[in-house]
């Protein structure tokens, strides 16, 4: 909740060096859920995969049923959803939408109020990272009508950030905005700042969508000094490369947006988040292109493309198609 994450992943790992010492597999899911988590929002993308996985495969849906109750979240829950973000950023976009929605049909079989919230919640946001408004607008929808039902202020306001996401527009007096705004601001008040890069990141993208750089430039500056004081390193190349889209709103600024291209797919790589390694490359490579240099265009963004084997029809996918597809027109 505190995204004091140096600190959590000292704890993570003292406590899977006791998980070694012991039997005792409450304490062995534990560990593994505990560092998975803590590894994948610190950008320790293979580690957090090999941790959860083993969560999952540890977890005995009649032994270890009363963690919903014990650790406020159902492990086997808390592990497929946490998962579901990993295998976004690692590339497999229609792996991830599937298991976000075991996450979702096993909470429902526990029956824990948060357990479920968590479940929609992340999932959304898991569909707003694939750009599909449809989804993310009918899950984050069920999450704001359960959280208002069970008095869940936190996952409401969660629920609310991405409605808002999947409603609003390229204008600058739409109304998804405000609403987004304003579940950010609960999700503050609360004192919640875990996935705050992420939920920033969502905002930012409206902003730039309706011209709004001031908004922009004032949140990605808090994002950056979020990242900094939190270790939250998962979605830090996103902040790169929405600075270089909002130095793009002005003239002039093109080689200052390629060298944050170039730094966000550099941090992307290094963590082997392959999602934001794409996004990253096709703002590079539509400024490379509209600059002159299409067949330098080409050697970056067609291979980074073609590490993907499946999601062909998500919105990024789709994106860097098109640019490859236009490069010689």
């Amino acid at each position: 909740m505190r995204a004091r994450y140096r600190t959590a992943y000292e704890l993570s790992e003292k406590l899977m060096a006791l998980a070694a010492t012991t039997p005792d597999s409450n304490v062995q899911v534990a560990a593994h859920l505990a560092h998975g988590s803590t590894c994948l929002l610190t950008g320790r993308l293979d580690a957090a995969r090999d941790n959860l996985e083993k969560c999952i495969r540890q977890y005995d849906p009649v032994h270890h049923r009363g963690h919903a109750y014990l650790f406020g979240q159902d492990s086997l829950t808390f592990a497929r959803t946490m998962l579901s973000w990993v295998l976004w950023l690692q590339g497999h976009p229609d792996q991830a939408v599937r298991m976000g929605n075991d996450a979702i049909a096993w909470a429902e079989e526990v029956k824990h109020p948060n357990t479920l919230a968590f479940a929609l919640g992340m999932t959304a946001a898991l569909h707003q990272y694939r750009g599909d408004r449809k989804g993310a607008a009918q899950t984050s929808g069920e999450l704001i009508a359960m959280a208002g039902e069970q008095g869940l202020l936190h996952w409401l306001s969660a629920g609310r950030i991405v409605h808002g996401w999947a409603t609003s527009g390229p204008t600058t007096d739409d109304e998804g905005v405000p609403g987004m705004l304003e579940g950010r601001a609960v999700w503050a008040a609360i004192g919640a700042r875990v996935a705050d890069s992420h939920w920033d990141a969502m905002i930012a993208e409206r902003h730039l969508d309706g011209g709004r750089k001031e908004g922009c430039d004032k949140l990605l500056a808090a994002m950056r000094a979020f990242v900094a004081d939190s270790d939250e390193r998962s979605f830090e190349p996103e902040i790169d490369r929405l600075e270089g889209e909002l130095l793009l709103l002005e003239e002039g600024k093109e080689a200052e947006a390629e060298a944050c291209f170039q730094r966000a797919l550099d941090r992307a790589r290094a963590n082997g988040a392959r999602s934001l390694m794409l996004r990253a490359a096709t703002s590079l490579a539509r400024v490379m292109t509209a600059g002159g240099r299409a067949d330098d265009a080409q050697a970056l963004l067609a291979p980074i493309w073609a590490l993907f084997k499946e999601g062909h029809d998500t919105r990024d996918l789709v994106r860097a198609k098109g640019v490859l597809s236009g490069m010689f027109l």
